[in-house]
C-alpha cells in the first residue's frame, strides 16, 4: 500500500488531516500494522485516529444474558492482549473457524477488532482507548434494543453475502468444490438456528491521540 500523491492533488497530504477515520475494512486489508502507518502519517500531530473493526470469534453469551457481565466494555489494551491469545473453543472442522482460516490464507484477520489497540500502541499514538458492542450471532431473551436492531442485519450477512466470499476464498486456495460446498450448507444450518442462539462476536471502536512530537510526522 503507498500513499498517492502529486503536485496537483493535495487532498492526501501527509501530516494535514484534524482527523482520520475508517470502519469494516476487515475484508480489504491484509498489512493492518502498514495501514495503520499510513493513517497517522495523514494526521497533523494531536490529531486523533479512529478504526471500527469487529472479531468475529464466536463468545458465548453469559447466563444472564448480558456480555458486559463477563467482558468489560471499555478493556484496556492489556486486557485484549490476554483475549487474542485465547482461541474459539469450536470444533475446528465448523464452518467458522474453516471460514476464519480461509481469510487468514489470503492475509485478511478476522480478529482485527481485538488486535487494533495493539497495533495502535505499538504504532506511537497516545492514549489508546478501546470501546466494544455485541455483535448478535443469534437472538435472545433480554437483548438490548441496539443488538435486537443488528441481530437482522448480521443474519441477512451471514445469509446473503457470506456464501459468495467464501466461494471467492475457496476458489483462490486449494479447497475443492465439494469442501466449499459444505462449508456453505453447514453455513446455512447456523442460519437456520439463528433465532435463539446465545453467541456473539463484537465490534471494536479504538482510537488514539498522534503525539506533538514522534516518529510520525
Amino acid at each position: 500500500m503507498e500513499l498517492a500523491t502529486t503536485t496537483t492533488d493535495n487532498c492526501l497530504t501527509k501530516g494535514t488531516f484534524d482527523y482520520v477515520f475508517s470502519r469494516f475494512l476487515m475484508g480489504g486489508i491484509t498489512d493492518w500494522k502498514q495501514y495503520v502507518d499510513l493513517c497517522i502519517s495523514l494526521a497533523r500531530p494531536g490529531a486523533w485516529i479512529e478504526m471500527q473493526e469487529p472479531d468475529m470469534t464466536p463468545f458465548s453469551l453469559s447466563p444472564s444474558g448480558d456480555a458486559y457481565d463477563v467482558y468489560p466494555k471499555t478493556p484496556t489494551v492489556g486486557d485484549l492482549k490476554a483475549e487474542a491469545r485465547t482461541s474459539a473453543h469450536e470444533d475446528p472442522e465448523s464452518w467458522r473457524i474453516i471460514w476464519h482460516n480461509m481469510m487468514r490464507s489470503r492475509g485478511l484477520e478476522p480478529r482485527i477488532g481485538t488486535l487494533l489497540g495493539s497495533y495502535l500502541e505499538d504504532a506511537g499514538l497516545e492514549d489508546v482507548q478501546v470501546q466494544r458492542y455485541v455483535l448478535p450471532f443469534g437472538t435472545w431473551v433480554g437483548m438490548m434494543e441496539a443488538q435486537r436492531r443488528m441481530a437482522p442485519i448480521h443474519e441477512a450477512f451471514v445469509r446473503d453475502d457470506a456464501p459468495g466470499l467464501i466461494r471467492k476464498l475457496g476458489s483462490a486456495g486449494s479447497m475443492s468444490s465439494e469442501q466449499v460446498d459444505k462449508v456453505i450448507e453447514d453455513l446455512r444450518a447456523f442460519v437456520e438456528k439463528f433465532d435463539g442462539n446465545r453467541e456473539h462476536g463484537w465490534i471494536y471502536v479504538v482510537y488514539g491521540k498522534k503525539p506533538q512530537t514522534g516518529q510520525h510526522v
